[in-house]
């Protein structure tokens, strides 16, 4: 029991995407986006407050406006987030 380890059913289907997508690759090319620019996956608001472990939208926001985490405009009401800032923003609250 000591090396139990909890996370929610939103990472875990984050994690489950993210090792389809290492295994299957551009084969099924199952999270790419036709809205998405070149040079990475983009994520929901939704995906990514999910890939942030869970946070709210106004805690994403805050994010937005401190300049840690760039969201990328998609239509008129629509936003995007660039999973490899994401992966950047975690690596860098871990480091510190």
């Amino acid at each position: 029991m000591d090396n139990l380890v909890v996370i929610s059913p939103s990472q875990l289907g984050q994690m489950i995407r993210e090792a389809m997508q290492d295994v299957l690759g551009p084969a099924l090319d199952i999270t790419r986006r036709k809205d998405q620019p070149e040079g990475g996956e983009m994520l929901s608001e939704r995906e990514a407050c999910a890939y942030l472990g869970g946070i709210s939208k106004p805690t994403l926001h805050k994010l937005v406006g401190a300049g840690k985490v760039q969201k990328h405009k998609a239509g008129e009401k629509r936003n995007l987030y660039s999973r490899a800032d994401l992966r950047a923003y975690v690596l860098n609250q871990k480091a510190d």
